[in-house]
């Protein structure tokens, strides 16, 4: 046997001995540490926003949900966005003078366009606006019911997903000048 593997030998009984100064055995513990650090006693998560949201005690929780939802997203670019595709629209002549965007209705129509994503179909797009599916089962498409729950208009429905779609546009970054 040369140097090396006695060395490698050594190192090997040092490690299943294990180092174990200065640690005391704790057989009876949970590996719950929060019970080691007293945060068992809170019973409500701790909720960390990358933003202050203002809670309102009346909200159910499906809005205090969407509230969390919004604080990931830049409400100043979809603002300005939503603005933009208010603009778009009323340009297109007086039958447009009413058109209306507000962030809420562009988070709305992201929405649809992510629910067209999570239950594909065979067909157009107004298909999904069609009412339930006659087959006996897939999903149920209710987007008009559902868009008027939010309480954000009750004309949602094909008619103003297209007329979104239509005006639909992406601001143009702005070039960054240094003073």
């Amino acid at each position: 046997m040369d140097e090396a593997e006695a060395e490698n030998d050594e190192v090997a009984d040092d490690e299943d001995e294990g180092d174990t100064e200065g640690w005391t055995r704790e057989d009876d513990s949970a590996n719950d540490e929060r019970k080691r650090w007293g945060n068992f006693l809170d019973a409500e998560p701790v909720w960390l926003f990358k933003k202050n949201i203002e809670v309102d005690e009346s909200q159910d929780a499906a809005g205090f949900f969407f509230e969390v939802c919004k604080s990931w997203f830049d409400m100043d670019f979809l603002r300005q966005m939503a603005d933009r595709m208010q603009e778009c629209g009323r340009a297109k002549g007086q039958c447009w003078a009413a058109w209306r965007v507000t962030t809420e209705d562009l988070l709305q129509w992201i929405g649809v366009w992510y629910y067209f994503l999570a239950f594909p179909q065979p067909g157009d797009r107004r298909s999904y606006f069609a009412g339930p599916c006659s087959r006996r089962f897939g999903p149920r498409h209710l987007i008009e019911e559902w868009l008027r729950r939010a309480n954000n208009g009750d004309n949602k429905g094909v008619k103003w997903f297209e007329n979104m779609e239509s005006v639909f546009t992406l601001l143009t970054p702005q070039p960054y000048h240094t003073p």
